[in-house]
């Protein structure tokens, strides 16, 4: 846009071999940028900030330039209405001229201005202000336009993972090098499971990691005080390897460099990278990172580079890009590990909506990547605009509406679930709340057996249980 709000025009490119120049609407024309004197450089480098100002447009007849070729990771201030800055990374690929971002669906074709700036115009959404690059050293640069500037470090060549299945297979991986495409779990939920894992029920911790691997569960009887969870022989599942259920497995996706990227499995993952390796005693030590586990592999995306795998799994539905406050992040953002202490968020309105399953509304067969997340995108937002501020989520209490304890959050979301009609949107292509399990009424007895006690207790008993416990053992000794 120029200074009158009207769009730069861009008339026939004036045939020049090589180099660099600028023409105005009204068929004049600037000396080459490339060889000028400093000072007029200088005035023709504050002309490209403004961006046609005044109706320049750059034209060039230079091949692109292959120096900025590579992976970049970029952290961009952008400018809004109220003229704060937020900071947000996102990667960069550039190839030939082109600049990709993870972010964005239109490219950025850049065109040389000399060695070290360049200028950019979008496509195809022409619509967008010019951007101006300056490349700084070797591994850094610097752009901006009207509402951003950003700097860009240059990223090493991506670590190959150890070698790959294809799509449509399966393979062992650690649960260190699960890469989570989601930036926030349920805390709830795995302190539930963690719970479990501590208790006389310590054994189901290895019947997860049998069904997990899809071998159905665990062979009781071959649990001794002796099995350890990172040591697959010092137990038995119910089904022999070579019949494994291979529906069963946890879904991924290779990435650049071979990466794996988790598209499911998020919380089953992390409870068991938190479980004790056996007896359900800390002491012993935690399954942690190294343990084993079988994925399953459904695209692989290990010939794209970092941007355009990123607008792939958007696209294709395979990561949820909001942070635990349900506001939107980039790829950059997301934490590198599975476990507690890998980077993921807690979740509130993700835990309230686990504990709502059998309650008001039941995971369907079809679901779509990330379910839970969008039911719990749905109860934060308007209209129904469910309030966990309002509860008191460290205190079990009854449900029946007497008090504001976690089971009265848990009866007011299923409530507003079971009450909603059924094609009321809520999946990522128009899924209806039918299409996403929603059940026709609220399930009072499922919703009691959340609060039980005793023995056997309920998964919301337990996870308040262990959460308390692990905030205790978290807090210093007194002096």
């Amino acid at each position: 846009m120029d200074a009158h709000g009207s769009h730069c025009a861009a008339p026939a490119t004036r045939p020049e071999a090589g180099g660099s120049f600028l023409v105005h609407p009204a068929g004049q024309s600037l000396p080459r940028y490339a060889g000028a004197p400093p000072t007029r450089r200088l005035r023709m480098h504050r002309a490209l900030l403004a961006l046609c100002l005044g109706g320049w447009v750059l034209h060039s007849t230079a091949s692109p330039s292959t120096k900025l070729d590579g992976e970049w990771l970029c952290h961009e201030q952008v400018t809004g209405n109220t003229g704060a800055a937020a900071v947000q990374p996102h990667y960069v690929s550039i190839d030939h001229g082109i600049w990709q971002t993870d972010t964005l669906d239109a490219d950025l074709q850049l065109q040389a201005l000399d060695g070290q700036h360049y200028l950019g115009t979008w496509s195809p959404d022409t619509q967008r202000q010019l951007r101006q690059i300056a490349h700084l050293a070797a591994d850094q640069l610097h752009y901006q336009d009207p509402r951003v500037t950003g700097t860009c470090q240059r990223l090493g060549d991506i670590a190959q993972a150890p070698a790959t299945q294809r799509s449509g297979s399966w393979q062992f991986i650690t649960l260190d090098q699960a890469r989570p495409t989601q930036p926030a779990a349920g805390y709830d939920q795995i302190y539930s499971k963690q719970a479990r894992y501590r208790d006389q029920r310590w054994k189901q911790a290895f019947d997860d990691w049998c069904r997990l691997s899809g071998l159905g569960g665990v062979r009781k009887k071959s649990v001794t005080p002796a099995s350890r969870l990172t040591d697959a022989e010092s137990f038995a599942c119910q089904t022999p390897a070579a019949e494994r259920n291979l529906g069963a497995l946890k879904t991924a996706v290779l990435g650049p460099g071979g990466q794996i990227y988790m598209t499911d499995g998020h919380h089953s993952l992390s409870s068991l990278w938190e479980a004790p390796i056996g007896q359900g005693d800390d002491r012993l030590g935690k399954a942690g990172g190294g343990l084993r586990i079988p994925v399953q592999i459904q695209a692989d995306y290990q010939h794209l580079n970092q941007a355009s795998f990123w607008r792939t799994m958007r696209a294709k539905g395979y990561t949820w890009l909001q942070d635990a406050d349900g506001k939107a992040i980039a790829p950059a953002s997301l934490p590198r590990h599975m476990g507690l202490s890998g980077g993921l968020q807690d979740d509130a309105y993700r835990s309230l909506v686990y504990f709502t399953r059998g309650v008001g509304h039941e995971v369907p067969d079809d679901a779509p990547e990330f379910l839970e997340f969008y039911w719990a995108q749905w109860l934060r937002s308007p209209p129904q605009h469910l309030d966990l501020r309002a509860y008191q989520l460290d205190t079990l209490g009854r449900g029946d509406g007497s008090d504001h304890g976690y089971l009265q959050a848990v009866h007011d979301a299923a409530t507003l679930m079971t009450q909603a009609p059924p094609d009321t949107a809520i999946g990522p292509t128009g899924q209806t709340a039918a299409d996403m399990g929603q059940m026709p009424a609220l399930h009072h007895t499922t919703l009691q057996q959340l609060a039980r006690k005793g023995q056997t207790p309920g998964k919301l008993a337990q996870a308040l249980h262990y959460r308390s416990k692990a905030a205790t053992a978290s807090k210093p000794e007194s002096p």
